[in-house]
């Protein structure tokens, strides 16, 4: 994924924890996060996505959860999500679409 959006004009930096991305996002360095919802320390990252320091950046969170119940509770932690898989276009889409709301 960061090699597509790389190719696409895209600055990413990849990080394995929800805490180091959250670091980025605190410096300002992102125009928009993406966040796995698999990553590990589900309630840990739950908490981290609702706390109210958490930094102004849109969060799209990518999630696996495809029934209506697990889908509403994935967007009380974010701005927005995208169920997997999804195609590239797809998430640029979405992104976009999230950077025009602001």
């Amino acid at each position: 994924m960061k090699r597509g959006l790389t190719e696409l004009g895209h600055e990413c930096r990849c990080e394995t924890s929800l805490a180091a991305g959250i670091g980025l996002l605190s410096e300002g360095w992102a125009d928009i996060a993406l966040v796995d919802a698999s990553l590990p320390s589900p309630a840990a990252n739950s908490k981290a996505l609702t706390d109210a320091n958490r930094p102004k950046t849109p969060i799209l969170l990518s999630t696996s959860f495809d029934r209506p119940l697990d889908r509403s509770n994935c967007t009380l932690s974010a701005d927005d999500y995208i169920v997997k898989p999804f195609e590239l276009t797809a998430l640029v889409e979405r992104m976009e679409a999230m950077l025009g709301r602001r």
